[in-house]
């Protein structure tokens, strides 16, 4: 016979425990089993382990014992709140009474600016200590002049538009007795609608180069967020007013960033009409992060954690002169001599060893690529934002001087640079890039005929099945390469031996899979006839909203906002397949193809018409390769440990490089603070500081 169930949903242990009714429970104040505490029970009596919950490694944490949990006597009177305000701040006075009920402040400072004088009456009533300024000092700056103010051990910044409750900020001090250096706010999370918007894929781009996706969209932008004091006087107060930087310079020290809770601060803060400011807010925050790119660069060089380990950049050829060149087009001027040299290193002979030439069409003899330099940036040269000195930039870890690396040809004179202006054509030329792709460059080659193009260089390289024998059966002109070129090298080289004979509009496919001809001809009808010089794939129109939040996805609309054109969305040179123009091949240097995020920068640089043109679904048939996947029993979700998603973004690293080096530290974007404010408040505040250390026992 079966146990009977007792009116509480629970079964008994054993069938020797009596039945016990819930009423007689409630008289007797015995609290009713849950399943778990059963099966922990039968645990206990069979004496077998429990099973325990596997749980996601939280990296340099501390283990919370009873110890180490902060108490209230722990944390009295240590914590210190910033408010900047600004104009009238109707909700100030309630949430300094506030603020002032929490034990564990030590005092709060308000640095009002441009309010009214009722508003410095309230704020002077409620105990708080005032700091006014007449004028507007623009956003941020009071946080950076806040907590030069500062004297517990931890700072919070908090907002005057917001009616915080005690509730959400205790997880922020409590982040910070636990042993975290800066608690950040959680905000916007996946799900939100926010997490897509420009600032949020700002932020998350940031975070991705900072090699820490588990961040997310966290950022010191948003607040609430707390820092310890001492954290604060190690970077430097002045680098508050402009957050992402702080965040970077945090992580780069390797001090302890963690998003510590989630606070939903956007529906909470006013619109903008009750807020005017004389800057657009969005372009103050994308500047930002541009100015946080700026120092991860200069601090790790042009890839920063990303190095290129996959390219053979030795095989590539420079161009001689010409618009390929990247110092002509910097407006900040190249960097010193001193600092030049550093950014160059001598590397290695790769060592590609040239094989006989495959069956040609066009007999004539093939001649190796001379050796010269890959025409890199070097590292933009620091800047202070708050009259600082600056330092020598870093040496890249990119821009090196290859050796000469030969290759077999089949019917090519010798390399020649994109840039040179020769014999123009209409007819439309294609590169294919192949290794160990015989079972589908037949096919490969069939689509792209139909589409139009007149000639196919099939750039083979490192293959073992045979690719470039399919290859030259097909009618394909054939380049082979003994050993592997690396990731998006072939373009280049493939580009240049065509250029060799004439400059015309070439097409760029992958020999993974085919592409339907109807799939190419869009591509090819805009490099042609519709004055399209960068013709992309259009992959926002076929890839969901909430899927474009990938790591590279990421990394692809980020730079897009940078170079202003937020209209490419995801559309970027590094997905195929991509048509070039005459002109476009003129203007890039073989680097810039063998990158293809820095083509994007130099395009725009350079005033070519970039459009995406057309959408062909590249994911699900793509080959599955071990670039392509995460490293087994390495990481999780949380890590970056696919070696192309690495890749990537340290392209994406190295185009902002080229970006900044021409723009300046902010992107072209300008810096609306009142940056001279700042600095006199840091001049006194390193007065103060000298005088408090000369005059200490």
């Amino acid at each position: 016979m079966q146990n009977r169930i007792p009116k509480s949903g629970t079964r008994r242990a054993n069938k020797s425990q009596p039945v016990v009714s819930r009423s007689a429970r409630v008289r007797n104040h015995q609290p009713a089993a849950s399943p778990a505490r059963v099966r922990s029970k039968q645990h206990r009596q069979v004496g077998t382990a429990r099973p325990q919950r596997a749980r996601r490694p939280v990296g340099k944490s501390k283990r919370l014992t009873k110890s180490s949990t902060p108490t209230s006597s722990t944390v009295r009177g240590s914590l210190s709140v910033v408010i900047p305000a600004f104009g009238r701040a109707p909700l100030i006075g309630t949430l300094i009474r506030r603020l002032r009920s929490w034990p564990a402040v030590k005092e709060v400072i308000v640095v009002a600016n441009h309010c009214p004088s009722d508003t410095l009456k309230r704020i002077a009533g409620s105990r708080a200590r005032l700091i006014s300024y007449p004028e507007p000092l623009g956003h941020d700056t009071g946080r950076a002049i806040g907590a030069m103010a500062a004297t517990g051990k931890y700072v919070m910044f908090l907002d005057a538009d917001i009616n915080w409750t005690l509730a959400e900020l205790r997880p922020f001090l409590r982040s910070l007795t636990l042993g975290s250096d800066v608690a950040l706010n959680r905000y916007p999370t996946r799900g939100n609608p926010r997490y897509h918007h420009p600032t949020a894929v700002a932020k998350r781009a940031l975070n991705l180069a900072l090699d820490r996706p588990d961040l997310q969209a966290a950022s010191m932008t948003a607040v609430p967020h707390a820092i310890r004091r001492d954290v604060i006087e190690a970077i430097g107060p002045e680098h508050l007013a402009t957050p992402p930087v702080f965040c970077t310079l945090a992580v780069l020290k390797g001090y302890r960033v963690v998003a510590a809770a989630l606070s939903q601060v956007g529906l909470r803060n006013p619109q903008p009409a009750r807020r005017p400011f004389s800057y657009n807010l969005k372009d103050v925050i994308l500047g930002d992060h541009a100015e946080a790119f700026y120092h991860l660069i200069r601090h790790l060089g042009e890839r920063g954690y990303f190095i290129d380990s996959i390219r053979n950049r030795a095989a590539l050829p420079s161009p001689i002169g010409g618009a390929g060149d990247d110092v002509h087009m910097t407006s900040t001027g190249p960097l010193p001599a001193d600092a030049q040299s550093r950014t160059s290193a001598p590397v290695p002979t790769v060592g590609l060893t040239p094989t006989p030439a495959r069956a040609s069409t066009t007999g004539q003899t093939p001649t190796p690529a001379p050796a010269s330099t890959t025409g890199q940036t070097p590292t933009p040269a620091p800047a202070s934002t708050v009259g600082q000195s600056p330092t020598p930039a870093r040496a890249s870890t990119t821009g090196q001087t290859p050796t000469p690396a030969r290759a077999s040809t089949v019917g090519q004179s010798p390399a020649a640079p994109l840039a040179r202006r020769v014999t123009r054509t209409s007819a439309v030329l294609a590169v294919v890039p192949a290794r160990n792709e015989g079972k589908t460059i037949a096919q490969v080659i069939r689509h792209i005929n139909r589409a139009g193009v007149r000639e196919v260089c099939v750039v083979e390289n490192g293959s073992s099945d045979g690719t470039a024998r399919y290859a030259t059966n097909s009618g394909a002109n054939v380049l082979h390469f003994d050993h592997a070129l690396g990731h998006d090298v072939p373009r280049a080289i493939g580009a240049l031996k065509q250029a060799e004979q004439q400059v015309s509009p070439t097409l760029f496919v992958d020999a993974d899979f085919p592409v339907a001809a109807q799939n190419l001809r869009p591509f090819v009808r805009a490099v042609t006839s519709r004055g399209v010089d960068v013709a992309l794939n259009n992959l926002s129109q076929g890839v969901r909203p909430l899927a474009q939040s990938d790591p590279v996805s990421t990394m692809k609309r980020f730079l897009n906002l940078m170079v202003g054109r937020p209209d490419l969305k995801i559309s970027s040179p590094t997905a195929i397949p991509h048509a070039l123009s005459e002109r476009a091949l003129q203007c890039l240097a073989p680097v810039d193809l063998a990158v293809p995020p820095r083509m994007t920068v130099q395009a725009v640089l350079q005033g070519l018409n970039i459009a995406a043109v057309h959408y062909v679904d590249v994911v699900r048939p793509n080959r599955r390769r071990k670039i392509n996947h995460r490293r087994p029993g390495r990481g999780s979700g949380m890590t970056l440990t696919v070696p192309l998603t690495r890749l990537i973004i340290g392209d994406h690293l190295e185009a902002m490089a080229l970006w900044l080096n021409a723009k300046g530290p902010r992107g072209g974007y300008r810096q609306p603070r009142r940056m001279d404010l700042l600095a006199k408040a840091l001049k006194e505040y390193k007065r103060d500081r000298m005088n408090s250390s000369v005059t200490a026992p």
